[in-house]
């Protein structure tokens, strides 16, 4: 990682030789020959690590530091002092600013990497705690909250939506119908977000690898894969017109229903999303040995470059998608699958994508 450096010294020889030892040590340096310049750059930019000099000839190092902690960004950012005299009480007071270390002057290129790299290491390990703990503190608000804060109204909603459209007469069915498929989508849509939230969150809280989804149920993949494509194609006109479905019958799967169906609908769901050109996207079920092999075959903008290997939570294969989704459903397809004990693979041959689940 290279790092931003901010370097505060009026004293223009040692200002540059820090600026230059440090580019040659691999870190991102700009230096700042007075306070004014100073307080623009903090402004302005943001960075890792602060070596500032205190005595400057128009604000010194005191105001500065005083004035950065006023800034969210630099709550937390390693701020070093550069003095001729480091008396007792000069310290005192800059650690009670906030600064983090004191280095006096005349010193050496080791003393300075020394520090620079221990405060950085520092605030990096202090990060990933903080990290750690906001992450664990969001999972498991997501596993005790979800079910009743969000499945419930959500199940709500798709119900009454259903019932409506049961009590409307028919004649007067035709105009509403509309507005009864855009709640039921929009419901939809919603409560498939909010299961892979919460099927993410169990997985991501799992530290110690424990949870095993495992089932005795024998299930049908056909029966599944149909359900499916009829449900997301129900209220949503015309989703799944253009996609061929080849499909032959194969023996019944010991494996989680509820998980494989969250698999097969995020499949679909990219592979319409995606989709490009005039060929029709394609889904094919076929025996393989004793199980079976589920495609998902489609045609993209551009080669994705894309394999389970590199596939991590809130990473997004289609740039100009940057800000739709939620970067987890592909994560989700490869956990479960692994979980499950399936086979996911991905098979790239120009612009065409297949996604394959599979158990021989």
């Amino acid at each position: 990682m290279n790092y931003n450096l901010l370097i505060v010294e009026d004293e223009y020889n040692i200002g540059n030789s820090l600026v230059d030892m440090l580019k040659l040590n691999n870190f991102n340096a700009t230096l700042a020959s007075d306070g004014r310049a100073a307080l623009d750059c903090i402004r302005e930019n943001e960075y890792d690590l602060i070596l500032c000099d205190i005595n400057l000839p128009d604000i010194d190092g005191y105001e500065i530091l005083n004035v950065a902690r006023t800034y969210p960004k630099y709550i937390r950012t390693p701020f070093i002092f550069l003095t001729a005299f480091a008396e007792k009480q000069d310290v005192r007071k800059g650690m009670n600013l906030g600064a983090d270390d004191y280095i006096t002057k005349p010193f050496s290129i080791a003393t300075i990497l020394d520090a620079v790299n221990s405060r950085l290491l520092k605030k990096e390990t202090e990060n990933n705690v903080i990290n750690n703990e906001v992450g664990k503190k969001w999972l498991e608000m997501l596993n005790n909250n979800f079910n009743h804060e969000f499945l419930t109204p959500l199940n709500g909603i798709l119900s009454a939506g259903f019932m409506l459209e049961m009590s409307i007469p028919e004649e007067h069915l035709v105009e509403l119908k509309v507005l009864i498929d855009s709640i039921y989508v929009s419901g939809q849509r919603m409560l498939r977000n909010t299961k892979k939230l919460l099927t993410y969150s169990l997985l991501a809280n799992d530290i110690n690898n424990e949870i095993q989804i495992t089932t005795s149920e024998s299930n049908n993949i056909h029966d599944i894969l149909v359900k499916s494509m009829d449900e997301l194609n129900m209220h949503n006109t015309h989703y799944l017109d253009h996609v061929k479905l080849i499909a032959e019958e194969v023996d019944d799967c010991t494996c989680s229903s509820e998980h494989l169906r969250l698999i097969i609908d995020e499949l679909i769901d990219n592979m319409i999303q995606f989709h490009v050109g005039d060929s029709s996207p394609i889904i094919t079920l076929r025996k393989s040995g004793q199980g079976f092999e589920l495609s998902f075959i489609n045609q993209v903008k551009s080669p994705l470059n894309l394999n389970v290997a590199n596939i991590k939570q809130f990473k997004k294969f289609h740039a100009e998608s940057a800000m739709s989704g939620l970067g987890i459903g592909l994560y989700l397809v490869k956990k479960l699958c692994a979980l499950m004990e399936l086979d996911f693979t991905i098979k790239e041959e120009d612009n065409i994508i297949s996604f394959i689940v599979s158990k021989h």
